[in-house]
This record gives C-alpha cells, sequence and structure tokens, in this order.
C-alpha cells in the first residue's frame, strides 16, 4: 500500500496546529490546570505515533519549480484573529436590478466532480486501517485463549468476550461499506502489520492475517454452494478430517502449503455440521455464535465476507492453541452442567419431601423444565438429531461420534455453559425469596450474632451479605436492638408492624402483605446483559462498542478493572473494553456458581430443627398443624416474641437458639462455598 504524499503533508499540518493550540492553551490556563487537560498533549502523541507508521509507506515527494509555503512547526506560527481582516462593504441598494446577481450566482457554480483516484488510494488506507484493526482484536483474543489453555480464565467468560469481538469486527465492516461503497477489497486480507514482516523477513507462514481461513472459505463456496442448492447439498464430514488435532504435528516447522492445508482440514471438519444447522434450523440455535451466524450469509451471498473470514480465522487459532486438548472445553461444559443438574435435582427431592403446595408446585414445574432443558444438551446430541431428519434410511448408522461438533467447538460449550448456568442462578433465587427460607435465617443470624450468642462464622451467610444489599435484606442498615430485629424481619417478610404500647414491650404483628416481601436480588448485571443475545434464539442483538462500554457502567468499580493481559497498542481503545469485559464477566463468575439452592435446603432444615426443639417454649406460637408452611413465621416469632413479650425468658431462649445454631453451623456453616470452590479448581487443574 502507498500512502499519498498530500495525506503526509496535512497530518504534518494538522501536528504542527494542535501543537501551536496546546501551547496556547498552557498559557491561559492557570498552573493547577495543566496536568488536569492534558487531552491535546494525548492526541498530538497519538498523531505522532500514525505520522511514523505511514512514513514507510509514503511516496516520495515530487520536485516542484513553485515555491512551497512551510507547514506549520508550531514554533514560528501567530495566531492572528481573522475577524480583524474582514472589510465592512456598504449595503447593497434592493431596488437595482437583479441581473448583477444572477451573474455573481452563475459565476460562483463550484466544482463538484470528485477525484477518483484520491478516492481510491483514501479507501485503500481506511480498508488497510480496518484489517490493522483486525489484526490486534485477534492478537488480544489470542492471548485470551492461550490463558484459558494454562487454566487462568473462565470459558463462559472468555467465549461471551470472543463472540462480541466478532460483533465488533462485523459493525466495522458495516461502517467501512457504508463510508465507501463499491469498495474493491484485495483478494487477500493482510494487514499492514503483517505485510512489512513478510517483506522483510520473508516469512511466510499460513498464520498470515486471515489468508488461510480466506483460502478455505472460497473453496467451500466454489464447491458447495456456487451453482448449488445448499439445502440439497449437505455433506457429511469425510472419516479421513474427525481427527482431533494430531499430537505430532509442530505448527512451527510446517512450511506455508501445509498450513494451509491443516487449516483447511480443520475448517472443513466442521463446515458440513454448521451448515447442517444452518438449513435445518433457519431461526437460529440456542446460544448460536457468530462462526454459525456467519454460516447463514456465506449460504444466502456466496461469495466471501470479511467479518466471516475473521470469524473462521479466530476458531483456527484457537484450535492451534488448544491442539488435543481443544476437547477440554467440552469437559468443562459436561462437568459444570452436570454439577447443575445435580443441585436443582436435590432441591426438587428436597421440595418433594417437604410437600408444601401452593405457588412452590408452579416454580418446581419450571425447574423441572429447566432441568430438561440442560439435560437435553449434555445426554442428547443435537446435531445428530438434525442429521438423521435429513436421512432417507432413519435407521442408517450415524458416522460421527456423540456430540462431536461440541468437542470440536469451544465457543459454543462456553455460551451454552452460560444459558445453563443463567437459568439454574435465577430458579433458585427464584426458589428461595417463594419459599421465603434464607431471608428469616439471615435476619436471625444477625440477631444471635449481635447479641454474641454465637461461635461459629456462617460463611456462606456471609457471602450473601456481601453480594446483597444490606439495606434490602434489613429494610434499612443492620438493626442494633432487640426490638429493631423484632421490627424489622416483620417488615422484611411483609408485615405491618402497628407499634408497641406504652411501655414498648408489645409488637402489633398484623397480616403479611406479599407484595412487601423483601427478596434476594441477581447480582449478576453484566451477564444479564448477554440474556437475550444468547437465551431468546429469535431476537439476537449485535453489541457495539457503546452497548458494551454502557454493559460495564453497571458493575461496580472492582468488576470494571482490568484481566492484566497486555493489549495491543494500536488498537488499545478495543482490546482494552474487551479486557475489561471479560474481567466483569470472570468476577460475576463465582457468583453465578453460589448454589443459592442449597443454601435454601439448608436453612430450611436450620428451621425445622429451632421449631422442633424450641417451639413449645415461644410464648402464643399459635401455629401447631401444617407446620412446614409454616417455619418461616415461627423464626418471626423466635426472634419477636423474646424482645417485647418476655425479654428475661425469652433471654435464655436465645441462647438455646444460639446453641442449636451453632451446632448446625458446624457441618453444614460453608457448605456452598466449599462446593464451589471445588468446582472451580477442578476446572481450573484442567
Amino acid at each position: 500500500m502507498t500512502v499519498p504524499s498530500s495525506s503526509t503533508k496535512r497530518l504534518r499540518r494538522a501536528i504542527g496546529l494542535r501543537k501551536l493550540h496546546h501551547r496556547w492553551h498552557l498559557a491561559q490556563a492557570e498552573a493547577g490546570q495543566v496536568v488536569k487537560n492534558d487531552g491535546h498533549g494525548y492526541f498530538i502523541r497519538i498523531l505522532e505515533k500514525v505520522q511514523h507508521t505511514l512514513q514507510s509507506f509514503a511516496l516520495p515527494a515530487e520536485p516542484s519549480a513553485a515555491t512551497v509555503d512551510p507547514e506549520p512547526s508550531g514554533e514560528d506560527v501567530t495566531v492572528v484573529n481573522a475577524f480583524n481582516l474582514l472589510a465592512v462593504e456598504d449595503p447593497v441598494d434592493s431596488s437595482g436590478t437583479r441581473s448583477g446577481q444572477d451573474d455573481l450566482r452563475k459565476t460562483c457554480t463550484l466544482d463538484t466532480t470528485e477525484d477518483s483516484d484520491a478516492r481510491r488510494i483514501e479507501g485503500e488506507f481506511a480498508h488497510f486501517c480496518l484489517l490493522q484493526d483486525l489484526h490486534d482484536v485477534r492478537v488480544y483474543l489470542r492471548l485470551l485463549w492461550q490463558s484459558y489453555s494454562e487454566g487462568a480464565g473462565d470459558l463462559s467468560a472468555i467465549s461471551i468476550t470472543t463472540n462480541t469481538a466478532i460483533d465488533f469486527v462485523r459493525n466495522l465492516q458495516k461502517e467501512f461499506e457504508a463510508a465507501f461503497p463499491g469498495h474493491e477489497p484485495p483478494e487477500f486480507p493482510i494487514c499492514p502489520s503483517c505485510r512489512s514482516r513478510i517483506t522483510r523477513a520473508d516469512d511466510l507462514t499460513a498464520d498470515i492475517c486471515l489468508v488461510s481461513a480466506r483460502k478455505a472459505l472460497s473453496v467451500y463456496i466454489t464447491s458447495s454452494l456456487v451453482n448449488q442448492d445448499p439445502s440439497k447439498n449437505i455433506r457429511q464430514v469425510a472419516p479421513a478430517l474427525m481427527e482431533l488435532y494430531s499430537s505430532t504435528a509442530d505448527r512451527a516447522s510446517m512450511s506455508y502449503e501445509e498450513g494451509l492445508l491443516q487449516d483447511f482440514r480443520i475448517v472443513m471438519s466442521i463446515i458440513p455440521e454448521l451448515q447442517l444447522l444452518v438449513i435445518r434450523c433457519p431461526r437460529g440455535v440456542q446460544a448460536e455464535h457468530e462462526i454459525l451466524r456467519g454460516m447463514r450469509e456465506l449460504v444466502q451471498r456466496k461469495e466471501p465476507i470479511l467479518w466471516v473470514t475473521f470469524a473462521f480465522q479466530l476458531y483456527l487459532d484457537i484450535r492451534h492453541i488448544l491442539r488435543e486438548n481443544v476437547v477440554c472445553a467440552y469437559d468443562d461444559f459436561m462437568q459444570s452442567t452436570q454439577a447443575i443438574k445435580d443441585n436443582v435435582s436435590k432441591v426438587l427431592a428436597f421440595h418433594a419431601d417437604a410437600k408444601v403446595r401452593g405457588n412452590n408446585e408452579i416454580l418446581d414445574q419450571e425447574m423441572k423444565e429447566a432441568l430438561d432443558v440442560i439435560t437435553y444438551w449434555t445426554v442428547e446430541d443435537f446435531v445428530a438429531d438434525r442429521r438423521h431428519g435429513l436421512m432417507s434410511d432413519s435407521s442408517a448408522p450415524y458416522l460421527l461420534p456423540k456430540h462431536y461438533l461440541l468437542k470440536r467447538d469451544p465457543l459454543w460449550c462456553g455460551l451454552l455453559l452460560y444459558n445453563c448456568r443463567l437459568i439454574a442462578y435465577e430458579s433458585m433465587i427464584a426458589t428461595a425469596n417463594t419459599w421465603l427460607t434464607i431471608l428469616p435465617a439471615a435476619h436471625l443470624y444477625n440477631r444471635l450474632r449481635h447479641d454474641d450468642l454465637l461461635e461459629s462464622c456462617w460463611s456462606d451467610m456471609d457471602q450473601v451479605f456481601r453480594t446483597q444489599s444490606i439495606e434490602n435484606l434489613f429494610v434499612g442498615g443492620l438493626p442494633s436492638t432487640p426490638l429493631e430485629c423484632a421490627k424489622r424481619i416483620s417488615l422484611a417478610m411483609g408485615y405491618r408492624t402497628a407499634g408497641t404500647d406504652g411501655n414498648g414491650r408489645r409488637l402489633d404483628i398484623r397480616l403479611p402483605t406479599v407484595a412487601k416481601v423483601r427478596k434476594l436480588k441477581t447480582q449478576i448485571p453484566v451477564h444479564e446483559s448477554f440474556a437475550h443475545r444468547y437465551r431468546d434464539e429469535s431476537h439476537r442483538v449485535d453489541f457495539t462498542p457503546t452497548d458494551v462500554e454502557k454493559i460495564l457502567t453497571r458493575a461496580s468499580p472492582e468488576t470494571a478493572r482490568a484481566t492484566g493481559i497486555v493489549v495491543p497498542e494500536r488498537a488499545a481503545v478495543v482490546c482494552q473494553l474487551l479486557d475489561r469485559l471479560t474481567s466483569a464477566l470472570e468476577d460475576e463468575v463465582t457468583e453465578l456458581m453460589f448454589d443459592f439452592g442449597e443454601l435454601h435446603t439448608i436453612c430450611w432444615e436450620l428451621m425445622r430443627r429451632l421449631h422442633a426443639e424450641l417451639g413449645p417454649r415461644v410464648v402464643n406460637w399459635p401455629y401447631i398443624t401444617d407446620i412446614e408452611t409454616k417455619l418461616p413465621a415461627f423464626v418471626l416469632a423466635l426472634i419477636g416474641v423474646p424482645a417485647v413479650v418476655c425479654p428475661r425468658s425469652g433471654s435464655e431462649l436465645l441462647k438455646d437458639a444460639g446453641k442449636i445454631v451453632d451446632e448446625f453451623l458446624g457441618t453444614r456453616g460453608e457448605a456452598v462455598l466449599t462446593k464451589r470452590d471445588a468446582l472451580l479448581m477442578d476446572l481450573a487443574c484442567k
């Protein structure tokens, strides 16, 4: 690519004028404002970096006999008020003829003929800049997947970031096509960095930019799409391409042709399955990623598309990083979803034993449906079922092994894992809110801890205190007196308190107001922002950098930090945004994997035991039948009665409650955190 001298000339002039403007601001500003406003200095440094990059591609300046005005360097330019040079003319006589004005209008016709060569060169330069951005984003994503291969990243978080990056690339291509309609891109997309490396070191490899993916897709388009009906020409994967990855393959020592052949085999090992999903699932599949979405556009347009080429090249990068361990992503998906299925099954079994009816049955049915969805993706083979539907002989054997595509598609595994985690997390919080288990247990724990009646810490409940809003759980700050504790739990559970008598020792608790019951809230705003993108098959959403920036503002400052991966300097804005997104997602994973379902059952068992041992001692406890549905109200009575009815005997009652809770927490106090941390450790040690 060649950069016209006119472009470098304008760039030098812009730098000079910026420096002049910067010095004027420094001279006018106060001393304390210099450090606060260095926007011009930062922009000048960026322009100088661009100038340095373009110098190697600039055309040599042609000698001219004409006198050339020197470019402003910022040293010898004097700022002149242009308004001082204006000449004030007398107003034109409106009674004069219009012929002079018509002649003037004719002589002011502008030549709007566009310089086609300049426009073409500008388009080439913009396209090279686009390719450079794609290259830098690809470099960052390769580092991200390298960290995953070393056990330092979460599969679902990295998958969401990767898919979002492809969204960015598609939007960049749309912006380029809108700015330069009809521009003819080069046959093989090579960015300036790779072109410079090839020119200087003669280092031609299959990993240069997007060449491998472009060649592979071009062959596929020519052989399977052009002049053919894709819906009637769905091939099966050749047996020779079923190998995951050759453990003896040395990518670094391969020649250019050998590397291209390896990449072609990898791409063609999944394209028939992707084409099958495109034809059989026209409305999309659950957690559909951009690679499959790109296949849909390839089948329709039957020509190479830049962002689709980028998506497949990224897939090749992931395969080369994970090599034969590409199946580890599938193993992570299966291990994590198995843990989710076990958790949901335990909660459903517990509910069947408790025999609590009402709205809980509806919620249990929703949990069963969610469990069916997770089971379908992990036990059944979604792609194989679609393949069997196309076979003329349904009894014919299916050549590919079970979950063939999932084992070769880490990106899809990560997005499906995101779906399963989100379904389980939301359903478990809804269950705890409907049964009203964690909320009264939290108030009891706070009351006993405030009165120094506990020797043990409830680590799982402390985690709830850290993540949930104290103001929401306790209807304000933490209560500090027994009477305040009684009032707060009444309000939190939806009861209306009518106050106390003259002695301040009677608490009139009226009927509950269900709408006012305080509920646990989900604490994963970044994950929830992607729910419509991956959970709703018919409402796919394109994310732009502006959209992601808005999503991250919903996260706390702690979750907006960076992962520590060094991002490419040239594309720092986009890559840093992706890095912050990854960090925010990974910080929310620990909350997403917190099993509120198990904590729900633990709290219910604790309330059962408290009622069994202390129920007869609670004054005026009216409930003697159907106790399973009244356990939350019993905890309310346990906290409220000793505070306002009989404080002396009540103090002994709470001491005994503290002993029961201490003994219970000795074995169950950190069960949820222990299980979560063990699963995280297993996933990291793959």
